[in-house]
């Protein structure tokens, strides 16, 4: 299989990279990005999205090349495409930077070639989308001279213990010749964990937008279930270590929900309901509540305030966290920015922090420095949104830095209920 199949990863951003390096052990990879930065970066041994370290770049040095020039990868015959699938400002799918990789590859494709697919779609957009312009330049029949794929990606950024290797990996494809071979490529990755197949590729790409919508949704009840428990002047934390005594409880917390999966994936769904003349209620209202958290957050902290007697004027507030998750240094589509611009005029001063972000990526989103290092009795208010692992280790740090009898607002309890009285 290493001599005949050679492997084209087209996006080498959190889920391109892991993939593109696992399969290099295996294969010989070219890894595509048009990101001229991130390509030079990675060329030297850098990633930062803290994901592959510089020793594990340099190891596949031999079997993987990085590039940003899409003719390079005309001499592979199995394409993965790992590009990120947004949304436009009115929540409906932005699938521009496939679409544009689709026609470029239709103008290189080749005969028996393997288009394979891992970024999140609605159900049927592969094969009524994406097939019909890969075909825009070539007059190759479907499933006669090319085949194509669809595998959605279940990487977790962050996560240390989750890795390509052990988490079940979903494969499907346009006929059994073509499922054989992608399912025979990705066992060799995928080795501690099983490789299942779908009976059809809209199988697998419905499977996917379902976990995450259902993700979002779980966390929606929760936010809410937290709002309900605030005015009943009820312990969140004591009620879920109560409820988790249940076999089948699901255990899920209360929390800001951004970033480029959970937050975007449920309108894809939402989309294609609506297109088959199916109101999708349930499925925007949890997306409404989680979009709009932040507002109970600011609402918080602004009562707390008041109770604590601080001129919000004159206060110094640190948000603590940035990301839109914990142990990522992803700011995309972060909750914590919506909650910086809604009050950034309301507060005295406002410090940024988050130490696992480079301080140039942060400056560019927010137009502002951020802060190296906490001070002893600075803030009257601080806002933890993420539970970083150097947040774990510095927690008497951030505590200190507040003023006395001020207030936190810890949206992911880093610390116990009982040392602050501002809870969500």
């Amino acid at each position: 299989m290493k001599l005949k199949i050679k492997i084209a990863v087209i996006g080498v951003g959190y889920v391109g990279l892991p993939v593109a390096i696992s399969l290099s052990k295996h294969f010989d990879v070219i890894a595509y990005d048009n990101n001229r930065v991130r390509i030079t970066e990675l060329t030297k041994g850098k990633d930062t999205n803290l994901d592959i370290s510089k020793k594990d770049l340099s190891k596949k040095s031999n079997t993987i090349k990085f590039t940003y020039n899409f003719n390079e990868i005309k001499k592979c015959n199995f394409y993965i495409i790992t590009l990120p699938t947004p949304v436009n400002n009115k929540n409906q799918p932005n699938l521009k930077n496939i679409s544009k990789v689709n026609y470029n590859l239709s103008k290189i494709l080749k005969r028996n070639d393997i288009v394979v697919y891992e970024s999140t779609v609605y159900p049927g957009c592969t094969e009524n989308r994406f097939v019909k312009e890969l075909k825009k330049f070539t007059s190759f029949e479907y499933n006669k001279d090319f085949y194509v794929g669809y595998s959605p990606e279940r990487i977790n950024p962050g996560d240390k213990n989750k890795k390509i290797h052990n988490i079940n990996k979903l494969v499907s494809a346009s006929n059994k010749k073509a499922l054989s071979i992608i399912k025979k490529v990705y066992e060799l990755v995928v080795t501690d964990a099983k490789v299942i197949t779908t009976k059809s590729i809209i199988v697998a790409e419905s499977a996917k937008i379902i976990e995450n919508t259902q993700r979002d949704l779980n966390i929606a009840l929760i936010n809410e279930f937290s709002l309900i428990l605030k005015k009943l002047n009820v312990s969140r934390s004591e009620v879920l270590k109560a409820a988790k005594t249940k076999w089948n409880f699901l255990d899920f917390h209360p929390g800001l929900v951004g970033g480029h999966c959970i937050g975007v994936d449920p309108y894809y769904l939402a989309f294609i309901a609506k297109k088959i003349k199916i109101k999708p209620n349930l499925i925007l209202s949890g997306r409404n509540l989680n979009e709009n958290y932040y507002k109970t957050i600011i609402g918080s902290l602004i009562n707390n305030a008041s109770k604590k007697n601080i001129d919000l004027s004159k206060s110094n507030l640190l948000l603590c966290g940035l990301t839109f998750k914990s142990n990522t240094p992803d700011l995309r589509n972060s909750q914590t920015l919506k909650i910086y611009k809604k009050i950034m005029n309301k507060v005295g001063n406002i410090d940024l922090y988050d130490p696992i972000v480079k301080k140039d990526l942060i400056f560019n989103i927010y137009k502002k420095q951020s802060v190296n290092k906490l001070k002893k009795n600075t803030y009257d208010i601080i806002v933890i949104t993420v539970k970083h692992k150097e947040f774990l280790k510095n927690k008497k740090l951030i505590l200190s830095s507040l003023k006395p009898n001020r207030v936190i607002i810890d949206i992911p309890q880093l610390f116990n209920e009982k040392i602050y009285d501002a809870t969500l």
